[in-house]
């Protein structure tokens, strides 16, 4: 990640790979990263953890980007 902070695809896998260690807030800060960067890369997530699409925290945060990224 310091040598390519805007792949977007590193944080989404970050953010994975932190929330099955239950750092919650450090994936989430990384997801919100990754969905700044490009929403609709966001499937890369749950290739990784598929289970990911079960989570709360994780889907409100899609969800919210999703709306914003309609807006646009």
């Amino acid at each position: 990640l310091k040598l390519s902070p805007d792949n977007q695809q590193l944080h989404y896998r970050m953010a994975a790979y932190l929330y099955a260690m239950t750092k919650i807030r450090q994936a989430l800060v990384h997801l919100e990263t990754a969905l700044s960067i490009n929403f609709d890369d966001h499937f890369l997530l749950f290739e990784v953890l598929p289970q990911l699409q079960e989570a709360t925290e994780i889907t409100d945060l899609i969800a919210l980007y999703k709306h914003k990224n309609e807006k646009l």
